[in-house]
């Protein structure tokens, strides 16, 4: 009987986390909505910050838990890209470049003025031996390392030029190939990730 109560007991404190993990992650999705309900400290300061820093001047994250956590919804007009195969291309940067060996996870909504690419960025091991026949992704050269990307067009299924998606990788910007300025307006809720070793 004892065995029977503690088992109970059990499964009523299990389902009270589940419960409370559930209000959290709907608590969590209600921001791109302009609703926000505090789940903690760590949260509410960077949807402060996020909210109040221009994505175009994000700075490279460091190791702190604090820069773990993204969440924002934003309007922004595009720039000419940066890097050496960007310089024709026009972009808004959404996540700043990680390089603490974790990637950002996560999912953006946006409409914009014209149609868009979304643009991840991937560390790329160049000790990788690569043959003619394997051939080598689009890279370029940031910092002290080498990236590849990921440019994914979605389609809304209508007329207008917007999406919504999840992702993955080390950046996360919007980008157009043909150089087309454009504004977006945005909702992005991410998670930086520690690699698996």
């Amino acid at each position: 009987m004892v065995s029977l109560q503690r088992e109970q007991a059990y499964k009523k404190k299990e389902a009270i986390v589940i419960a409370i993990a559930v209000i959290v992650v709907f608590a969590s999705a209600e921001v791109g909505l302009g609703l926000y309900y505090s789940t903690s400290t760590v949260t509410a300061t960077n949807v402060a910050y996020a909210q109040s820093t221009s994505v175009n001047s994000l700075p490279t994250t460091t190791n702190s838990s604090a820069d773990d956590l993204f969440t924002a919804q934003k309007t922004a007009a595009s720039n000419a890209g940066t890097l050496p195969i960007h310089e024709t291309h026009q972009i808004v940067k959404v996540l700043p470049a990680r390089d603490d060996n974790k990637v950002w996870v996560g999912t953006i909504s946006w409409a914009s003025s014209k149609p868009v690419e979304l643009e991840l960025w991937h560390s790329y091991n160049s000790s990788v031996a690569v043959d003619a026949e394997h051939g080598q992704p689009v890279t370029a050269p940031v910092g002290n390392g080498t990236i590849a990307f990921t440019l994914l067009k979605t389609d809304s299924g209508t007329s207008l030029p917007s999406g919504s998606t999840n992702f993955a990788g080390d950046a996360l910007s919007f980008h157009t190939l043909d150089g087309s300025k454009f504004t977006v307006a945005y909702t992005v809720d991410a998670l930086a990730k520690s690699l698996n070793k």
